[in-house]
This record gives structure tokens, sequence and C-alpha cells, in this order.
């Protein structure tokens, strides 16, 4: 688990730099091309969404299905949910972008990836529910047929496994376009005039030799 929740906080911080970069390469294009209003306001409302999602990743490597499981839960609800949002919202995006940043083509997978998310949300949840109303065990984590709800238990699991393999290959699908992008590294500027001091101001030595 400890593992687990390393390589999640690991991979949380990585997506969140990945919508980010994504956020601010929609953001230029609009600002260059003032003509797709549509577009940032598409931009801007789908970068809080992965946002949330990224932290429902942090909530479920962090709380633990053995310690916290409303924690758990809670946060695989906000990854998937949010996630799911985001990519409709980017797919939209996608739409209108075509073919300037993107092609139709790619327009199209990420419309059918956003769908099959939605629909693998809506059994993961609707199945989990139903299997946890009929579960009987001792241990959800070791869970057998003959504990109730064992075949709703593995559809939501598959279901949420199928989210997981969309949501890598969405997020796949932006590399070709980060290709075009410039990145240049932050500078940090020392204020001079906040500092009160002279530019002719010399230092004498601390500790003399």
């Amino acid at each position: 688990s400890c593992i687990f929740g390393q390589l999640m906080s690991i991979s949380v911080a990585l997506l969140g730099l990945t919508f980010y970069i994504r956020f601010q390469q929609i953001r230029d294009f609009c600002n260059h091309f003032p003509h797709v209003p549509k577009v940032r306001k598409l931009n801007n409302v789908s970068f809080p969404l992965g946002l949330v999602a990224t932290f429902g990743m942090s909530m479920v490597s962090n709380f633990q299905e053995t310690s916290v499981l409303a924690g758990h839960y809670t946060g695989a609800v906000m990854a998937f949910g949010c996630g799911t949002a985001y990519f409709w919202f980017q797919a939209i995006v996608s739409y209108e972008l075509a073919p300037h940043l993107n092609s139709i083509r790619k327009a199209h997978y990420r419309i059918a990836l956003a769908i099959i998310c939605t629909v693998c949300f809506i059994i993961a949840c609707g199945c989990g529910l139903l299997a946890r109303k009929y579960y009987h065990g001792h241990d959800p984590l070791k869970w057998y047929p003959s504990d109730g709800g064992w075949g709703l238990h593995v559809t939501s699991t598959g279901a949420e496994w199928v989210m997981a393999l969309c949501f890598d290959i969405f997020v796949a699908s932006f590399v070709s376009e980060f290709k075009r992008l410039l990145a240049r590294p932050p500078e940090f500027l020392l204020d001079v005039e906040h500092l009160g001091i002279g530019r002719s101001l010399s230092f004498d030595p601390v500790i003399n030799a």
C-alpha cells in the first residue's frame, strides 16, 4: 500500500502538471486567435475540473481502503467523475480547434473515450452500490462469490479499470500537441528597489581571515 500511495502521489503531480500545460496551451491559442471565445470558456471550466480530479486521486492514494473507506470512495468519485467531465470539455475543445491544433479524427477518438468513461462511471457507481447492499461477508478486500453481490462487485471493478485505461489513453493523446509548445525556464528576479539600499553598496567580510 505504501508503494501504491507513493506511485499515485507521483502520478498526481505529473497529471496536475499536464492539465496545467494543456490549460496554458489552449489559453495561448485563444490569445493569438480571439475569434474562438467558446474555446476560452470551455478551457476555463475544464481546468478546475482537472484539478479536482487530481485531488481526488491524491485522496485515493492517501486514504487507503483498509483504513478510511469513506475518504477512499469519495476520492474515487471525484477522480473518475470530474475526470470524465474534464474529458468531455476537452473533447468539445478538440472539435472547435480541429484541424488547426489537432485532427478531426483525434476529436472523434476523444469523444469516444469520454462516452466510454461516462458509461463505465455509471456502471461502476451503480454496481458498486448494489454490491455493497448485497454483501454479507466480513472482509471486502477478500470478496468471495459466497459473500453475495460478487458479480456486481466484479462488474464495478472492471468498469473502474476500463476508465483508468481510457484516462491514460486520453492524456497520452495530448503528446503530439505538446510537441508544438515552446517551454522557457521561469525567472526569479530580486526587487532591489524594495531593499532600500543603493547600487554602490559594498560589503565588509563578516569573518576576517
